[in-house]
Parts: C-alpha cells; structure tokens; sequence
C-alpha cells in the first residue's frame, strides 16, 4: 500500500465515521474492508488510528464488541 493510496483510504474511513456518527449506526471491520479495498483487519491496524470514541462504530462482526471498549453490544 502505497502513502497517496493509503491517505485516500483514511480520508474515506473519515467520512464512514463521520456517517456513522450521524446515523448512531454500527458498522463491520468488513464492511469498511470492502468500501476502501483492504483488508479487514488492516483498518484497524492502519487506518483507524488511535482508539476514540468515534471509532467504536466500527465493530468486529465475530464477537460483537466494539473497537474502543471491547465489551459486548447490546442491540
């Protein structure tokens, strides 16, 4: 993954958190995966960043739990 592709992609996750937010909707790993064309677990090694509280609309499909907390979600 090259560094202009790379910046694409996070700018991309940007917005899919930034939806997410406004919509209070939890999204999979895969599901951003697939949107910016990497891999699921490479969003959160890179292009997540830092644990936040907006991230944790990103969710891991497996264990139903969020990035940040790491505990179950309840629906």
């Amino acid at each position: 993954m090259n560094t202009r592709q790379m910046m694409v992609q996070k700018e991309q996750v940007s917005e899919i958190l930034e939806f997410l937010n406004e919509k209070r909707i939890r999204c999979t790993y895969g599901a951003v995966g697939y949107f910016v064309g990497v891999h699921p677990r490479l969003v959160n090694k890179y292009l997540l960043g830092d644990n936040r509280p907006e991230a944790s609309w990103i969710v891991n499909s497996q264990k139903k739990t969020d990035r940040l907390y790491r505990r179950p979600i309840s629906f």
